[in-house]
């Protein structure tokens, strides 16, 4: 996870939205003292960011669904739980353009992709979301969560799978590998 890149880009931001708010919740204090010492450094950007911590699970859904957008920064991610739970509340992740977030996010369609470490780039994109009141709000994110990952379409991929891999093994020369 890379919170400095949040926070600049949301500094970078607040002059175009000075009302923007971050919620900040996490699991690891790594980066706590860092991040209190980059708002230390700007009163501006303190002033608009609340760090949560490490929320119970009965509450994350509660924050999901009162945000606007889910912001995560990392660098790699193997399946990003985060990003799901947003999903499923409809909220549209803006998040790094990492394979597993390209797979999440169909590319980008559903909330939006920025490049690793960049706060330039990650500012330019939540300028141009909060300004068109971002499209893939709600309904179509959750309608993306639901076709995708929810139990009846994770069965149904699995189930495809093992046919495929079934007939492979009755017909081994029949498909191509």
């Amino acid at each position: 996870k890379d919170p400095l890149v949040v926070l600049d880009a949301l500094s970078r931001v607040i002059p175009t939205f000075p009302a923007v708010r971050l919620l900040m919740a996490y699991r690891s204090e790594i980066l706590l003292d860092t991040v209190r010492a980059r708002l230390a450094a700007d009163p501006e950007l303190d002033s608009r960011v609340t760090l949560l911590g490490r929320q119970p699970h009965e509450r994350i859904g509660r924050l999901m669904t009162a945000a606007d957008l889910l912001v995560q920064a990392s660098w790699r991610e193997g399946s990003g739980f985060a990003v799901f739970d947003a999903l499923a509340c409809g909220l549209p992740p803006v998040v790094t353009d990492i394979p597993s977030f390209r797979y999440l996010t169909d590319g980008g369609r559903i909330g939006a992709l920025f490049r690793c470490g960049d706060p330039d780039h990650l500012a330019e994109v939540l300028i141009d979301i909060l300004k068109c009141r971002n499209p893939c709000r709600g309904k179509s994110t959750i309608e993306w969560f639901v076709r995708r990952f929810a139990w009846p379409a994770v069965a149904r991929r699995a189930l495809a799978a093992y046919r495929l891999a079934r007939f492979r093994r009755r017909f081994p020369a029949s498909l191509p590998r």
